[in-house]
């Protein structure tokens, strides 16, 4: 009986912190887009990196980075290992 139960909880429980995760990370990519956006209008270019602009938040456990192109504006949410 422990050992079904085990084998439904670990895989929910794993989803649902990858989901935590993810969210987390989408909505810090969110704020990171509104602070290359407001640097574009003042600078008229984009940030040479993400320290140029006012994003000044403590990162999520599961952000590694958040990087730009300076070329495009493309960001990247760079996420540590979604397994643990």
């Amino acid at each position: 009986m422990i050992g079904v139960l085990a084998a439904i909880m670990i895989p929910a429980y794993h989803n649902y912190a990858m989901r935590a995760k993810t969210t987390q990370a989408a909505a810090l990519g969110q704020k990171a887009t509104s602070a290359v956006d407001h640097y574009y209008q003042r600078h008229h270019q984009f940030p040479s990196s993400m320290l140029d602009t006012d994003l000044t938040q403590t990162f999520p456990q599961a952000v590694k980075a958040v990087e730009i192109d300076d070329q495009t504006g493309q960001i990247n949410v760079v996420l540590t290992g979604l397994g643990s």
